[in-house]
């Protein structure tokens, strides 16, 4: 025959202190994928975004060039000086 023990309140309280702790770690985890997901996902849209700005980037440059030929521009004037 099996003999049936109760558990010391003091055990009874450790065992549920750490179930506790681990809850709250696995729980942090949790969040901690869901952000690191949300985070991979707003990198990976973040560089299409930055491909599509360099090739319309490209793009000007590409019209520029033919329409004003090579040069320096000066932003703050917006004068252009070729090196001819």
């Amino acid at each position: 025959m099996s003999e049936t023990q109760k558990f010391d309140q003091g055990d009874l309280l450790a065992i549920n202190k750490l179930r506790e702790q681990t809850d709250r770690l696995v729980y942090q985890l949790g969040q901690i994928e869901t952000q690191q997901f949300s985070l991979k996902s707003l990198k990976s849209s973040t560089f299409e975004k930055l491909d599509e700005l360099q090739s319309k980037e490209k793009q000007l440059a590409k019209q520029l060039s033919t329409k004003y030929g090579t040069g320096t521009l000066d932003m703050e004037s917006g004068t252009f000086t070729s090196e001819s």
